[in-house]
């Protein structure tokens, strides 16, 4: 994703193209030109002059000037968009345009199913665009419960998602960053356990992103705690290949402790409470806890990805499964926190997450 400068201001990088530019004997006008294709921003002479009288401005390499103008000739007129930088909203955009004109061809006879496909794959171009430059992550909860011990809810992705994951699948499902950090091993043990220590894993469901961290529990006979019906889905959807992708084989075999959860609304443990949310699957589960000191949280995983999607009810498009259900699900969610002043937590929105992590625990 570009960074855009404020005020027409040059970033560092092209500060040292400039120079090497003027070295060339490029004239101001013509840098300026080439500087201000594609630019939101766009700058004037005047930042031309402060680079040649800046003796501490070192001209970049022959490569990296080369590689510039390349990427600044990539840039679409017509639709402001470079290949260097947007390839997913140029396919979204083709894809429209072929579906389109497949649409109005007189001459074919299935027209409307070939629309719907590729319409289908722009819109998933367009979704991944939207979710990589918007700033997301894959959100989890560890309860240390009174009288259960720790219990984990959602275990995120697995370490080793580029080696597990089918390489169209990692195009779709990015995982950008994935650090030691990042490991669930890691985040248990920045809150004083270890994985050993987890009594118990409550899955919300069985996406790839959600139910891949499982690997950290190969071998070990913790109760894995998921909806029936998410259970039976996600079995079924890697058995037929019918919602492959979304879930995947390596974490859905028969040697983790599986333990089907059933019904609408479940007490699993004193205060733990699960509530079906279905709609993004058939059987996403969040969990409401009533804290003693910090009040009533409402973790709802992927039945809203953002705060965007429940504060100006927005579904999920092409990630929805029942968009029927999504609705009750979310008439729910309204209706809980207008009873209780639950604070909500999402699925992947960082900015909550940061909120979130500005205290230590909640209790």
């Amino acid at each position: 994703m570009r960074v855009r400068k404020r005020e027409g201001r040059l970033t560092t990088e092209e500060e040292g193209i400039v120079k090497a530019l003027l070295f060339q004997g490029w004239r101001n006008q013509d840098i300026q030109a080439l500087v201000n294709i594609g630019r939101i921003a766009t700058i004037n002479s005047a930042r031309i002059t402060e680079v040649k009288q800046n003796a501490a401005i070192l001209p970049a390499g022959n490569d990296a000037v080369e590689f510039y103008k390349l990427e600044k000739q990539s840039f679409d007129p017509r639709t402001g968009l470079s290949i260097f930088h947007d390839e997913r909203l140029i396919r979204a955009r083709e894809a429209m345009i072929v579906a389109v004109q497949i649409f109005n061809s007189p001459a074919l006879k299935f027209k409307t199913e070939v629309f719907a496909v590729l319409a289908h794959i722009a819109w998933t171009y367009l979704m991944h665009e939207y979710y990589v430059r918007r700033k997301v992550a894959i959100i989890g909860a560890l309860i240390e419960h009174p009288k259960v011990g720790p219990v984990l809810y959602d275990t995120g992705a697995a370490p080793n998602a580029r080696e597990l994951w089918p390489p169209p699948v990692f195009e779709l499902f990015a995982v950008t960053h994935y650090g030691e950090e990042n490991r669930l091993d890691t985040v248990v043990g920045a809150a004083g356990y270890s994985l050993s220590d987890i009594k118990a894993v409550v899955l919300s469901h069985l996406h790839l992103d959600h139910g891949g961290g499982l690997e950290f529990f190969r071998g070990t006979d913790v109760p894995i705690y998921v909806h029936a019906d998410e259970l039976k889905n996600a079995f079924y959807a890697v058995a037929t290949g019918e919602d492959f992708g979304a879930y995947l084989p390596h974490y859905l075999d028969f040697s983790f402790n599986w333990q089907a959860v059933d019904g609408d609304h479940v007490e699993l443990f004193d205060g733990f409470n699960l509530h079906l949310l279905a709609g993004h699957t058939p059987g996403l589960m969040g969990l409401r806890l009533d804290l003693a000191n910090s009040g009533t949280f409402f973790v709802t995983s992927d039945q809203f990805h953002l705060r965007d999607n429940y504060e100006q009810a927005r579904p999920l498009g092409w990630l929805l499964r029942d968009h029927a259900a999504w609705w009750r699900s979310y008439r729910f969610t309204k209706n809980l926190v207008e009873r209780t002043g639950a604070r909500l937590l999402f699925g992947h929105d960082a900015d909550v997450l940061a909120e979130l992590k500005a205290e230590k625990f909640y209790d």
